[in-house]
């Protein structure tokens, strides 16, 4: 056995060796998390713009199993005809669209009170429909642009906004995370806090707020095999089922980084859902919709989406997921039995947390 088997299997067997490990981990990770973002305002913010471009191309060189690993996504998604050098200057470019976010994130202070001239949105007239409504409204997006400019600039228009988000796995850098959206006015609600998600959800949507739910990661929610650039990937399904049970607006929005510097946030019109009786296929075809959506955005600017993410990588979880009420073709088309509404309002609770 070499002395790293022997290191994980001490990992895998010993309690008291793992909880080391990760305090170790927890307090190196997010001690480097700190000192980068010390780093970086210590920087004038055009000065650390126009260095992350540099930052982002050394991470690129520096972490090959990242580059593989995107490298291999893009040719899930375009196909391995697409041309390496293509594939090669998306994947650079979208890490250093992470760098710029990086950027961002560590001088929100001062882009805080600047974001009305930092942002501009598309959709304004969508956005006026949910202030007219007063009924809650669930905005699905994804990792895209800088996912955490939006959520901030939509409550500083005066929405009342809450975000749900998987728990990151390491404590510090979670709490820094939760810390950071709140100051920006946006309540988190965490995914896997099943004692508090359910009433921080359904609170959100009984004031009027918007919900809003990333839904371009493989997470352990429940979920559907959604196509995905022609290929499934487990997709979850709360926004749909939140949004057919309880009558809510669904849309997307989704937020890109201009060349001249700045966003554009753009609201997508109203999903229009299917309302056949059928729920489970209403629900299915609502996921469709809703995935489509997704991936006509990343095909429009793919360097500004996160391609590191396992998105196909993962099959159906057991006891979790809904595909076992369809009988898939090979085309992955279904034609699912009989379902009833408590199926899908019991799916969107659960596969939002609650």
């Amino acid at each position: 056995m070499t002395l790293r088997e022997k290191i994980h299997w001490h990992y895998k067997n010993t309690p008291w060796f793992r909880r080391l490990v990760r305090r170790f981990k927890d307090q190196t990770l997010s001690g480097l998390a700190r000192f980068g973002l010390a780093l970086i305002r210590a920087l004038p913010f055009d000065v650390a713009m126009r260095l992350a471009p540099r930052a982002g191309a050394l991470i690129y060189r520096c972490m090959p199993e990242l580059r593989e690993l995107a490298d291999r996504h893009l040719q899930i998604a375009f196909g391995t005809d697409f041309p390496r050098a293509e594939r090669e200057r998306i994947a650079r470019e979208s890490l250093v669209n992470a760098a710029r976010m990086m950027v961002e994130i560590a001088h929100m202070d001062w882009l805080r009170p600047r974001l009305d001239e930092y942002v501009t949105l598309v959709g304004t007239e969508v956005v006026e429909e949910f202030r007219r409504r007063g009924s809650g409204a669930i905005v699905v997006t994804g990792h895209f642009g800088n996912w955490e400019i939006m959520a901030a600039y939509f409550a500083r228009q005066g929405f009342d906004i809450a975000a749900v988000a998987r728990r990151f796995y390491v404590d510090r850098i979670n709490q820094m995370l939760m810390d950071f959206r709140t100051a920006n006015g946006v309540e988190v609600i965490l995914r896997d806090d099943t004692r508090n998600s359910a009433r921080q959800l359904l609170s959100i949507l009984k004031r009027g707020g918007i919900l809003a739910m990333i839904v371009d990661q493989d997470t352990h929610a429940q979920s559907l095999s959604i196509p995905f650039f022609g290929r499934p990937a487990r997709t979850p399904v709360a926004p749909v089922a939140l949004a057919l049970r309880r009558n809510l607006p669904l849309t997307a929005a989704f937020i890109e980084r201009l060349p001249e510097g700045g966003h554009r946030i753009t609201v997508d019109p109203l999903f229009d859902l299917p309302r056949s009786g059928d729920a489970m296929q209403d629900l299915r075809s609502g996921l469709e919709i809703m995935s489509r959506r997704i991936e006509e955005q990343v095909r429009r600017c793919p360097e500004q989406w996160m391609w590191w993410h396992k998105r196909w990588e993962h099959p159906p979880v057991a006891h979790l997921d809904l595909d076992g009420k369809f009988q898939y073709t090979e085309r992955q088309s279904a034609s699912p039995p009989g379902a009833t509404e408590r199926d899908i309002d019991e799916a969107g609770g659960r596969s939002a947390g609650t």
